[in-house]
């Protein structure tokens, strides 16, 4: 992303005329780099969260609280990836302004990024579990 950037700017300032297809490239490159560092931040349990809440709560309670709130996320990603993948029909007849590549591309980053985000919350699930049994 950041040499696509780099080569924009040169285009633009060196020879008066930019790519026309490097600032979409960009954005999509961004956005994929978002959903997938996803899965990074639910690995390491480093999304934000107000935890007034929990803060409150005995151990216990707090421990119950987590596994729902993981519970509800993994419903949550299994809905999107389920949309992601019924969306993507609609988008094979569309494509993207300057590239011209099919918005498929694009929609394909839906199951897979919710997909690979259960799967982390689901090892995350057995992991704490194994750590609440010891």
């Amino acid at each position: 992303m950041t040499a696509v950037f780099f080569a924009q700017i040169c285009m633009r300032y060196i020879f008066g005329n930019g790519l026309c297809w490097a600032e979409e490239l960009s954005r999509y490159m961004m956005v994929w780099l978002i959903y997938i560092c996803a899965v990074v931040v639910f690995r390491e349990g480093t999304q934000i969260s107000v935890t007034a809440v929990e803060d409150l709560l005995p151990k216990a309670w707090r421990s119950l609280l987590h596994t729902m709130q993981q519970l509800v996320c993994i419903v949550f990603f299994i809905a999107i990836g389920y949309l992601g993948v019924k969306i993507m029909p609609f988008a094979k007849v569309q494509s993207s302004p300057n590239m011209q590549i099919p918005m498929t591309y694009m929609y394909m980053l839906f199951p897979i990024s919710s997909g690979l985000i259960v799967l982390q919350l689901v090892a995350n699930l057995i992991r704490d579990f194994g750590r609440n049994n010891d």
